[in-house]
């Protein structure tokens, strides 16, 4: 780690800086327990086989605060914060302190689009078109054989292209929602097409959700944060919440800063006019309390916000085991919880629900926050006996003395129309590589030689893999891209 980032270390306090245990002295002691249970995902013996403590990990992550609420017997039974709201100020983090939800905006918005199904204002099975005025999904040869629909954009399975969102900076244009849609104006991203059958795969794309955001608004004529208010935030008591963007002026100092390697995100954080894909800002009992809302609806309970029916469209399995709006877990062919995850500029975080009345929230003001994230997630599983989570075990081998002379050194590609660089350096038994594009902090080791491949992991989960192209030059591919060595 680099000397700025000791320097950045955060504050690690170990008592809640909040509680709504009704057991405390039982809840007190599984947080102490949980703080130093935190451990990788994947254990590789001998290399990552050990337990952290919550200082540890924030610190080699090098995240400034984490915010977490835990869900126990249908109620929140506590919450806590770890560390700052802002490196630069070292303003302290509070239990009511705004992060971006970043992506778990998507299932809170679409059970916004479902309560207006439930009102008889959208359909889930119309032609989405029918419903906007503003602007259309553009007609090809794939629409007009499967039109468009609710369903299909919820589920992410409509072939709508855009995975995912940039953000705008406080100092740069702003798109509106339909700009971003058309790839026009201020819009930093690309526009949103149909280049797939609809029903047919699974794709994860933003571009789909601000697609039925805009419907959303133009079939009812409210904003989406209007909307999202009165159908959702509201009767889920989530008083703290708001997707109104840019957030207001008088909020700003109650939100997280964002931070990238350490470093505070010029202008505090940015603006997502992508509201429905990205937009929330919240606290994680705000969350916990949109996830026992869903629960008490799947429970049928005379007081839910939502029928039985609808809740039951929200938590079926469609393709890649995603309902219409969460991605659900599965056991023995059975729905039990529903989660999603979050990834803003210089955010990250994850909520996790049983159907019985379990689970968790975490957020992060960072970047890096994905990896710690986990490790609080699978320490939370321990702790409270959760299924299907934990750490796995992974075999793995050493470097050859040809691996360590051949692999080392500066890989390229460009992407788009940017050159990247990738560093690919020894490290003990193993490799670190450096990817500009995301932080991986932690050492790549081997675990499977194949004819022709080298394949790859940390101990967090990410792979990596080192093949030879046809000029027999050294190519490592990173998250799906590839970058071939440079000579000399």
């Amino acid at each position: 780690m680099t000397d700025s980032a000791i320097s950045n270390r955060p504050n690690t306090k170990s008592e809640p800086t909040a509680s709504t245990s009704v057991d405390s002295a039982n809840h007190q002691a599984k947080i102490a327990q949980l703080e130093t249970l935190l451990q990788t995902p994947l254990q590789l013996a001998g290399v990552s086989d050990k337990r952290y403590t919550m200082a540890e990990r924030m610190a080699h992550y090098d995240v400034p605060g984490v915010s977490m609420a835990l869900i126990e017997n249908g109620k929140i039974a506590w919450t806590k914060t770890w560390g700052t709201a802002d490196n630069s100020t070292q303003q302290p983090l509070t239990v009511d302190t705004l992060f971006q939800a970043a992506s778990i905006s998507k299932p809170v918005s679409a059970l916004g689009a479902l309560k207006m199904v439930e009102n008889g204002d959208l359909s889930l099975d119309a032609p989405i078109n029918n419903y906007l005025s503003r602007w259309q999904l553009p007609d090809n040869e794939f629409t007009q054989q499967t039109p468009i629909t609710l369903t299909h954009l919820l589920s992410h399975t409509a072939g709508t292209t855009v995975h995912g969102f940039g953000g705008y900076a406080q100092s740069v244009p702003q798109a509106t929602p339909i700009e971003v849609l058309t790839g026009s104006g201020a819009a930093n991203s690309a526009a949103v097409d149909v280049d797939t059958l609809p029903g047919t795969n699974f794709r994860y794309s933003g571009g789909g959700y601000t697609t039925f955001q805009v419907a959303m608004e133009d079939a009812s004529g409210k904003s989406f944060t209007a909307l999202m208010d009165e159908l959702v935030l509201k009767p889920a008591q989530m008083t703290a919440s708001s997707y109104e963007q840019p957030l207001p002026k008088a909020l700003w100092a109650n939100a997280a800063t964002g931070h990238v390697d350490g470093k505070v995100v010029e202008g505090k954080f940015h603006n997502y006019p992508e509201q429905a894909a990205a937009a929330l800002w919240t606290t994680p009992s705000d969350l916990a309390k949109f996830s026992l809302a869903v629960i008490k609806a799947a429970r049928g309970d005379d007081d839910a916000f939502l029928a039985p029916e609808m809740t039951k469209q929200f938590l079926t399995p469609q393709r890649n085991c995603w309902g219409l709006g969460p991605n659900l877990y599965e056991l023995d062919g059975e729905v039990i919880g529903f989660l999603h995850g979050g990834a803003n500029k210089g955010f990250r975080c994850n909520s996790v629900a049983f159907l019985d009345g379990r689970g968790a929230v975490v957020m992060t003001n960072s970047d890096q926050g994905d990896p710690l994230v986990a490790e609080i997630l699978a320490a939370a599983a321990e702790v409270y006996g959760w299924p299907k989570q934990g750490s796995k075990e992974q075999e793995w081998f050493a470097l050859s003395e040809t691996e360590q002379a051949t692999l080392p050194g500066i890989y390229r590609a460009t992407l788009g129309t940017t050159d990247y660089e990738v560093t690919v350096e020894r490290e003990g038994e193993g490799l670190k590589i450096t990817f500009p594009a995301i932080g991986l902090p932690n050492t790549f080791y081997i675990k499977a030689r194949e004819e022709g491949t080298l394949k790859l992991t940390d101990c967090i989960g990410y792979t990596a893999s080192f093949t030879e192209n046809e000029n027999k030059q050294a190519v490592v591919t990173v998250m799906n891209y590839a970058f071939t060595k440079a000579e000399g």
